[in-house]
């Protein structure tokens, strides 16, 4: 038996270079998060406090021009001494008075300096309106409880990087180490495969659970973001805040999706999924699947077509055959012309098997890159363009057919449009 030879270093550099990305991107999607949290929070609770002060100096002047009547406007004396001993005042902040034709009357404290926060209220008499209240403070304290959680976020957000960057490579450039030094003997040989096979257990294990507990509190920031968005709880957003808080979804979700992929992928390398054997009528699971990416296709004026006659069956598991084939269906639609077309097809394969085809009107794919299709965060360039994407759904789709005992591949030259395929085993006919 031959001794297992090391992956050449350009593939363990394209590695480095994908967990290197996604390093980044969870750092900095955790301390973004965490900074805006703590701002949104922080700015939330001084709202609320200085509009409850405000409806209080409201009050008090409502109670003040009721006993004074329509002559208070010029008693800025006696309303000065009136609020003199507030707490507001007594803890740094600036009122101004005004009547209710918008004449400032009296202005109490010293104005703060930009950032401030201004809240106004009116204070009327007989339901009628008599003048207004204005309360400004600065939000140093939010800005600096803000700085320090950005400080925090920036810690972890380099831990996070850390922990996702430099562990999984080092188990990973370790056991390849141990491999390249036994390769002398086929003792040596099996003891480095074993080192390696270690390295990979730990390398899943640590995605899988890195993807854990990364996807419990981003759901949980997502759900925030979409309270901050709708305004529940707390004041009204500006449009541009709106939008922050959008931007945040938005990162967040492809976040999440990205830990979803990679946890699956994981999960199947350490052989945490198995999959069933069932019978799976192809029709109605293709419409499913054709279903789910129409309005995608729509959007781009794609027709899909699939052949009349689609009432085989296969052996196989019926979710992950519905998983393999929407990942066809979304590349063909992705990676597609607007105005194209995509077409299904089932034919009678070699032996006892189906053979499914997705075909598109895209630009195809050169020969020489089909062998780098099926291999994790592979993308053949599309990454330097607007096409959406991670490079793991091909990767899952294979590790998912052999899985259910058939075969995956692709027939394309440049030009021609591309023909994904899986063969599965072909139903038994009923007696």
């Amino acid at each position: 038996m031959n001794a297992p030879s090391a992956p050449p270093p350009a593939t363990l550099d394209h590695v480095a270079r994908r967990l290197r990305t996604i390093a980044l991107i969870l750092g900095l999607v955790v301390a973004v998060l965490i900074t805006a949290g703590t701002f949104a929070y922080a700015y939330r609770g001084e709202a609320q406090t200085v509009s409850l002060r405000a409806n209080l100096l409201a009050n008090r002047l409502s109670r003040y021009v009721y006993v004074h009547g329509d002559h208070w406007r010029y008693t800025q004396a006696r309303i000065a001494d009136l609020l003199s001993e507030d707490e507001a005042l007594a803890q740094g902040h600036a009122v101004v008075i005004r009547d209710r034709d918008g004449r400032e009357i009296l202005t109490l404290g010293a104005m703060p300096a930009w950032p401030a926060l201004r809240v106004q209220r009116e204070f009327a008499v007989r339901a009628r309106t008599v003048g207004s209240v204005e309360l400004r403070e600065n939000i140093n304290d939010v800005l600096a409880s803000t700085v320090v959680a950005a400080m925090l976020g920036a810690l972890l957000g380099f831990l996070t990087t850390l922990a996702v960057d430099v562990l999984p490579m080092r188990l990973i450039r370790r056991a390849l180490a141990a491999l390249e030094e036994r390769t002398a003997s086929q003792v040596a040989a099996e003891d480095a495969r074993a080192e390696a096979e270690r390295a990979n257990r730990a390398k899943s294990a640590f995605l899988s659970n890195m993807s854990h507990e990364l996807r419990t509190p981003l759901n949980a920031i997502l759900g925030f973001a979409q309270l901050l968005e709708m305004g529940i709880g707390g004041p009204k957003l500006a449009d541009s805040q709106r939008g922050y808080v959008r931007d945040i979804m938005t990162a967040g979700s492809h976040l999440r999706l990205l830990v979803d992929e990679v946890l699956d992928l994981a999960r199947i390398e350490s052989g945490a999924i198995q999959a069933r054997r069932e019978l799976v009528a192809l029709a109605p699971a293709i419409a499913e699947c054709i279903a789910l990416v129409e309005p995608d296709a729509k959007a781009r004026a794609i027709a899909i077509a699939a052949e009349p006659d689609l009432g085989s069956a296969v052996v196989a598991d019926g979710h992950r055959l519905r998983q393999v084939v929407v990942n066809l269906l979304s590349n063909a639609v992705k990676y597609n012309r607007d105005g194209g077309e995509i077409r299904l097809t089932v034919a009678p394969a070699d032996g006892e098997a189906l053979r499914l085809t997705v075909a598109d009107t895209g630009p195809g794919i050169a020969r020489e890159k089909q062998a780098a299709l099926f291999q994790p965060f592979s993308r053949l360039g599309a990454e330097r363009t607007a096409i959406p994407g991670t490079g793991i759904g091909l990767a899952l789709a294979k590790r998912y057919v052999e899985a259910m005992g058939g075969r995956i591949g692709v027939d394309s030259d440049e030009g021609t449009g591309a023909r994904f395929w899986i063969e599965l085993p072909r139903a038994p006919a009923p007696a």
